[in-house]
């Protein structure tokens, strides 16, 4: 008998999550793997497309959202975007009871 190895994924645009999705394909397939993702970032905006829904169509588990994106052009609202997407993962990461270390 052997227990599943847990693997969270960060996904934040259409971008990476199109070159990602046959790996977590191939993950949610095999059954020595639990997979689950933490959507965040373009994902979740209407503006972007709102692409969580390629992602519930590949009938992937979605541990958690985070909202994370900052309405603006500025250099600093891309900077503050990425602390909160840290900051959210690390909340998420823990109320999973995620973090091994």
């Amino acid at each position: 008998m052997f227990t599943k190895r847990k693997i969270v994924a960060v996904t934040g645009a259409r971008s990476e999550y199109d070159l990602l999705s046959p790996i977590f394909n191939r993950l949610k397939g095999d059954p020595r793997f639990e997979l689950s993702l933490i959507v965040t970032g373009a994902h979740l905006s209407d503006f972007f497309g709102k692409t969580i829904n390629e992602i519930i169509k590949d009938d992937l588990l979605i541990s958690d959202r985070i909202y994370n994106l900052i309405n603006t052009n500025d250099k600093i609202g891309r900077i503050v975007s990425i602390g909160n997407q840290i900051n959210g993962i690390a909340q998420s990461l823990n109320n999973y009871n995620l973090i091994l270390f």
